[in-house]
């Protein structure tokens, strides 16, 4: 499990092919407070909130594909037909927004694909690890954006 980040699923690409003869098929999913920090800074607008609520259901409490399904087609139904916003200048599609961002990455994220697994139900966030690692950084006297001597930064 990772934050939401691009750079985070690259990494668990590369490092876990799938299907790989040694570690199996392995399944990355995305952290559920940082998936809700992306879907309230992404759909954060009046015409998007209802979207924005449809998803955090599939995000938190949807249990079956189908319900999951319902919940993605009703945030895609309640935008308008045409809605564009602009962003850096550009037109921006929530409809094709969704459709690339979410629905074709919902094995990662949404709830339904996390309740074959005892433990991902219970550990739904990077919270507790993201805890230790300031609780290391502190002791260590380390600052926001700073690196340690002790680490694998310069290995890769």
């Amino acid at each position: 499990m990772t934050d939401d980040s691009a750079a985070e699923q690259r990494a668990v690409q590369i490092t876990f092919p799938k299907d790989d003869s040694v570690y199996g098929s392995v399944q990355h999913f995305y952290c559920k407070w940082h998936s809700k920090m992306t879907l309230d800074r992404q759909l954060s607008r009046e015409q998007l909130r209802q979207a924005n609520e449809h998803l955090k259901a599939a995000l938190f409490s949807r249990r079956t594909e189908t319900c999951y399904n319902e919940s993605i087609q009703a945030a895609i139904d309640s935008i308008p037909n045409g809605t564009k916003i602009k962003r850096r200048g550009k037109d921006w599609d929530p409809k094709k927004y969704i459709e690339n961002e979410w629905k074709a990455t919902k094995k990662h994220w949404a709830n339904y694909a996390r309740q074959d697994d005892y433990i991902l139900r219970q550990v739904g966030t990077t919270g507790a690890n993201e805890g230790w690692h300031n609780t290391l950084k502190t002791a260590m006297g380390l600052r926001k954006n700073t690196n340690s001597h002790y680490s694998l930064a310069g290995v890769i």
